[in-house]
């Protein structure tokens, strides 16, 4: 992967759901406090039942969900996400489930 001071960072407020939806399936890495990075799998990017824009021309509400391998559970926090052709952004993740198939994670949009 790219190292991440040469990946171009991308403006969460200029972001659809459409700019998501080619990466599903895609791994991303993810940098933590410790210094160390992990991988997220995108495996969800949706649009919430009746969801509608907050503003008339704003962009529709829509959510992203990510797998990280199973163990520590990261606390809710912005992270920088990596990828090697969407660039770097700064999500704010929250964990939302965690079993022996990994930590769940989503971020909200709006």
């Amino acid at each position: 992967m790219a190292d991440a001071e040469t990946l171009p960072t991308r403006d969460l407020a200029s972001l659809t759901k459409e700019d998501w939806d080619v990466y599903l399936g895609e791994v991303f890495r993810w940098d933590l406090p410790d210094g160390t990075s992990s991988e997220l799998r995108l495996t969800d990017v949706r649009v919430p039942r009746g969801a509608q824009p907050f503003r008339t021309g704003g962009r529709m509400p829509y959510a992203i969900s990510f797998t990280a391998p199973a163990g520590r559970v990261h606390p809710q926090s912005i992270y920088p996400l990596r990828h090697p052709v969407f660039g770097r952004a700064e999500v704010f993740i929250v964990p939302h489930k965690a079993d022996a198939n990994g930590v769940y994670y989503e971020a909200q949009f709006s």
